[in-house]
């Protein structure tokens, strides 16, 4: 995503708890420039995207990741003034070629 985009360059992230919030953004701050925010009762995990076309997918796999490993079936986040829930997958079944 280049930065002269019409995209937004941030997602955020809504985690349930401030604990959460605080874990994810230490695990996403490996890759990304990320923070937390809270405004209206709500911790946001904000991340702030590179201009590389393969960012949001790598992004939204990790997080993916990271929900499955702490059991939260899905996490509501807002990329580019829309709302989606990014779901938790399951891990593949032992023996199954990816």
């Amino acid at each position: 995503m280049g930065f002269d985009s019409p995209l937004n360059e941030f997602v955020e992230f809504e985690i349930p708890s401030f604990d959460d919030a605080t874990r994810l953004c230490l695990r996403l701050a490996l890759d990304w420039f990320s923070w937390v925010q809270t405004y209206d009762g709500l911790r946001v995990v904000v991340v702030m995207l590179l201009p590389d076309a393969d960012d949001v997918a790598a992004l939204l796999r990790s997080v993916q990741e990271w929900s499955r490993q702490h059991n939260l079936a899905g996490i509501p986040f807002e990329l580019d003034g829309r709302r989606y829930v990014l779901e938790a997958s399951s891990p593949p079944a032992a023996g199954l070629a990816a």
